[in-house]
């Protein structure tokens, strides 16, 4: 904006001003439309499913029992959907935040793409579902007990992105399990089959810069999607998007480190089984 005034574009820059301003001024209920019009976008892919456990009945067995996993959350709890992989935009993610099996969840994203005017104005305000995935906000929004979904993988799982194999970046993202044990979240781990072919990721390479660019909030990846329009997503990409089964946690208010690895573990190894009843891809965890 300043260089457009300093290069005396004065129309340009202050209608890039007004389009940046508008979702902070403008108050835009969600409308039940426009989440219609969202859900048509699956239609631009060769396949776009998504498949979820059948709803089974809640145990009203001994609440001591261990912990376990089941074919359907405790609708007494809340719970918290673990998606992978993050891809370049996190299509799967969209599709399901859009879905109307999931209207009562609430998806988070990176604060970077939460405060973007566009994509805060389309998507926040329009279709109503998201969140900021900040700790503070994930604290809140548990203390009140909203189901929640999230990406654990993050910006450094879209920099690892790649067209050939599936990647997650898992083995030290552990903060989700913390905050799930804190508040008494069940766990229920999400594989979208296909989100490798929805784009390109055009530079391999360079690894440890881009993941500490990363660090930054600062993305490391340069996609290239459909041929006559990169930026979006390849028309030829088959998504198939898979809801585990819960993994029912314990409630620990002061988790220690021996608890957050064991049900990370238990994630991950759900999360696996999962990504290998679906995909035809390798798998590379890093």
């Amino acid at each position: 904006w300043l260089v457009l005034m300093i290069a005396r574009k004065y129309v340009t820059a202050t209608t890039l001003l007004v389009v940046a301003a508008t979702p902070y001024f403008v108050k835009v209920r969600p409308y039940a439309w426009c989440r219609a019009v969202l859900r048509h976008s699956r239609h631009y892919f060769e396949c776009c499913e998504i498949y979820a456990p059948p709803a089974a009945a809640h145990d009203d067995g001994d609440a001591d029992s261990e912990a376990s996993s089941s074919s359907s959350s405790d609708p007494r709890k809340p719970f918290l959907l673990c998606v992978a992989p993050h891809g370049v935009f996190c299509i799967g993610y969209v599709q399901l935040a859009i879905d109307e099996s999931f209207s009562d969840v609430r998806f988070l994203m990176a604060r970077v793409l939460y405060s973007a005017p566009f994509f805060n104005f389309f998507m926040l305000r329009l279709a109503g579902t998201f969140g900021c995935a900040t700790a503070d906000e994930m604290r809140c929004r548990m203390e009140a007990g909203e189901n929640l979904a999230l990406v654990p993988g993050g910006f450094h799982e879209a920099t690892l992105h790649s067209h050939e194999v599936d990647r997650v970046y898992l083995k030290t993202r552990k903060g989700f399990v913390k905050y799930a044990l804190r508040y008494g979240y069940d766990l229920i781990p999400v594989w979208c089959d296909g989100e490798s072919a929805t784009y390109r990721n055009v530079w391999q390479g360079a690894w440890n810069l881009r993941l500490m660019l990363n660090d930054w909030h600062v993305p490391g990846v340069v996609p290239f999607g459909a041929w006559f329009c990169p930026i979006l997503p390849s028309p030829k990409a088959q998504l198939r998007i898979t809801v585990g089964d819960t993994i029912k946690l314990p409630e620990i208010p002061n988790p220690s480190d021996a608890d957050i690895s064991y049900w990370h573990q238990q994630y991950v190894q759900a999360m696996l089984k999962l990504q290998a009843n679906g995909a035809a891809k390798k798998l590379e965890m890093w």
